[in-house]
């Protein structure tokens, strides 16, 4: 009888920016890292971490199996369907393991059920305007999802805290009764999951026509690009398709809380479905991404929205009791503090920037802080621990 294995791993074939084989390695090591100790705890199991650079099933033994040379083409053709040999390795190599899973594709679920194995996929919840991002989690075997299922977050919390960063946007807002409403189009990069349709990934070319058919008849219009990529040719898409089309830098929470705006359209975007929580309408050119479930919703396909129960051990306990050995239940509260995770895995969406006080800002404007202290100050405020960290880069700055 062989051990239990519990396995954290992700989009094995994923091709990082300009073919970098590491693609998922820095996603799938820090939730392997978040995940260990409670993982540890629950079912006395240290976690096997496999990435993108693992000598075994990594990058390079992944795309030799699958017969052709790595690109983002490639990728997308093998995201639904793996040639057999790749296949059969996977149901192999995860054969009775349990595998957690950042963004795992669905070639890869289909082959770790075939050999026995069982899947839990974690992905960033869209909806990322809460006190910290979290995840959304769905499972292969119907006894852990519907474990997952009761830890899931009510709905309601999501439109509450919505209420509470409009009220912040109106503080900011020019809008007045008589400012015509507009439409916003949330642009999204080019090469992602969410860009996956059909096997191939959807580019300007494919994109134009079905972007004419959404903006039919659109007025006003707003473009904001993606914070990562700026892409030309979806921009020229949009503006051939809306009789006003204006880019914008403004932040999209301060977009989203605008009374003017009146909907979101977008491929694929997660902006899509926060729009909901803000009172707008939202237009899926192919579906949302990551489509969610929330408490007391029946099962369906979705990711239920989990806030930090999967940061204590009791919840990995009662999800994976019917697949491992797990210890008695503890009770202890799951670790928590705002912004944990938006910090540790560094991701913002403006977030920060948009509910930073605005007087801090303006203190470092009229510092008589030069040079490089000025700019680490500035970049104290963008990322996090803005008061403790400007107060070092004043202190510094004043020695000298």
């Amino acid at each position: 009888m062989t051990s239990p294995r519990l396995i954290v791993t992700g989009d094995l074939m994923r091709p990082g920016i300009g073919g970098n084989p590491r693609g998922q390695t820095g996603n799938i090591a820090w939730l392997h890292a978040l995940l260990s100790p409670v993982l540890r705890e629950a079912t006395g199991i240290a976690p096997e971490l496999l990435v993108n650079a693992s000598p075994r099933l990594g990058y390079r033994e992944t795309w030799e199996l699958a017969g052709t040379a790595p690109s983002d083409a490639a990728w997308a053709g093998l995201f639904t369907q793996p040639p057999p040999a790749l296949a059969a390795r996977w149901s192999e190599a995860f054969a009775d393991a349990v595998v957690i899973g950042f963004e795992l594709p669905p070639s890869m679920c289909h082959a770790i059920v075939a050999g026995g194995g069982r899947w839990i996929d974690c992905a960033i919840h869209p909806v990322r305007f809460m006190d910290d991002i979290f995840l959304g989690m769905r499972a292969s075997d119907p006894e852990i999802d519907a474990a997952i299922a009761d830890a899931a977050l009510p709905e309601r919390r999501a439109f509450r805290m919505a209420g509470a960063i409009a009220a912040f946007a109106s503080r900011r807002s020019r809008t007045t009764p008589d400012t015509p409403g507009y439409t916003l189009y949330t642009a999204q990069m080019g090469v992602d999951r969410s860009m996956i349709e059909n096997g191939r990934l959807l580019d300007a070319a494919a994109l134009a026509p079905r972007i004419s058919e959404a903006l039919s008849g659109t007025a006003r219009l707003l473009y904001k690009d993606h914070p990562y990529e700026s892409t030309k040719a979806i921009f020229s898409a949009v503006q051939a398709s809306a009789l006003e089309v204006q880019r914008t830098g403004r932040n999209i929470y301060e977009l989203l809380g605008d009374p003017a705006l009146e909907e979101v359209v977008c491929v694929s975007s997660g902006t899509g479905t926060e729009a909901r929580y803000f009172g707008k309408r939202a237009r899926f050119i192919i579906g949302p991404s990551t489509p969610v479930l929330w408490q007391g919703d029946p099962p369906g396909v979705g990711h239920w929205s989990v806030y930090d129960a999967f940061l204590a051990p009791d919840f990995w306990r009662r999800a994976l009791v019917p697949a491992l050995p797990v210890t008695a239940e503890d009770g202890d509260a799951p670790a928590h503090r705002p912004d944990l995770l938006r910090l540790t895995l560094r991701s913002f969406w403006g977030y920060k920037d948009f509910l930073r006080d605005p007087w801090e800002a303006e203190f470092v404007a009229r510092s008589p802080l030069r040079g490089a202290l000025r700019r680490k100050a500035i970049q104290a405020l963008t990322w996090a621990a803005p008061a403790r960290r400007l107060a070092a880069a004043l202190k510094r700055g004043q020695g000298r």
